[in-house]
């Protein structure tokens, strides 16, 4: 037999893994040891619970208030598109009334293409309030979930 056949044929050793529940109760004794002896002060349960949940609810608050003020700012930025926005300053002798005159010329084509993306920039807007809508939904129901859950 060659090596990768040699190697092939050998058998694989089992993993030592020790299951989830194993450790989990290895834990529990551990916490039940400490509790007896004193080391753990009455409540400290209910107090990392409470603790926990206000830094898991305060990070998504934050997040969930971050992500509307940027949606805000696109919207605004979206209404705010012009064609009296766009420059026709100049730097060179008589290019501000070159630029103004290929404005007037191009004028019906330069709003179309804004309302075009007028157009597009609403319809990201609604997509993104249905978005905020639904993550905050989500964060609502899994919080609902987190407080029907027993503390054990």
């Amino acid at each position: 037999m060659g090596g990768a056949e040699a190697l092939r044929s050998q058998p694989v050793p089992e993993p030592d893994v020790t299951p989830v529940d194993d450790l989990v109760a290895q834990l529990r004794a551990r916490v039940d040891e400490r509790r007896a002896a004193g080391e753990y002060p009455e409540g400290l349960e209910e107090n990392l619970d409470l603790h926990f949940h206000h830094i898991a609810t305060r990070g998504v608050r934050d997040r969930l208030e971050r992500l509307r003020e940027a949606l805000e700012a696109a919207d605004a930025a979206g209404r705010a598109l012009s064609a009296a926005r766009i420059d026709t300053v100049s730097g060179k002798a008589g290019g501000a009334v070159v630029h103004r005159a290929v404005a007037r010329l191009v004028g019906r084509q330069v709003e179309g293409a804004l309302t075009q993306v007028r157009e597009y920039a609403d319809a990201l807007a609604e997509a993104h309030r249905a978005l905020l809508l639904a993550y905050a939904d989500l964060v609502s129901q899994v919080d609902d979930l987190r407080d029907r859950l027993p503390s054990e």
